[in-house]
């Protein structure tokens, strides 16, 4: 992950900051399957934006990127068929920040990956992450 120098927009009680977070994925399926992998893992790299609110002493965020993966297999199981190996990505989330230097970092989010219909059938894949992050 990395976090821009200087905040997008600043005001008194809040701020937006860019960021570009470099992402591995594994997706795992229920069950073994005989026309699709039971594992498809994802390497991905996408910029975002925080809204933050930095003078209170653990600090809220909301976060929203766009970005782009590149998959290992394109069917996952027998149901879930990509078409493309290149996938976009989304994701919205929201989380708490704090500790000493604000250090720490949970969080939640909504995530989308589609091929976006580059190619059909673009079955794409909606799932939530709980996150627990340390800042060095």
């Amino acid at each position: 992950m990395w976090d821009g120098a200087s905040p997008l927009i600043e005001r008194d009680t809040w701020r937006v900051t860019p960021r570009v977070e470099f992402e591995l994925k594994d997706f795992e399926g229920l069950r073994s399957s005989e026309f699709g992998y039971q594992r498809v893992a994802a390497i991905g790299v996408t910029p975002a934006v925080r809204l933050e609110w930095p003078g209170v002493a653990h600090k809220p965020f909301a976060e929203f990127g766009v970005g782009v993966n590149l998959l290992s297999h394109i069917a996952l199981q027998d149901e879930l068929h990509f078409s493309t190996a290149f996938q976009f990505g989304e994701f919205l989330g929201v989380g708490l920040r704090f500790g000493a230097h604000d250090a720490w970092e949970i969080g939640a989010r909504a995530q989308h990956m589609s091929n976006g219909d580059i190619k059909l059938p673009n079955d794409g894949l909606n799932f939530g992450t709980l996150r627990v992050a340390y800042h060095f």
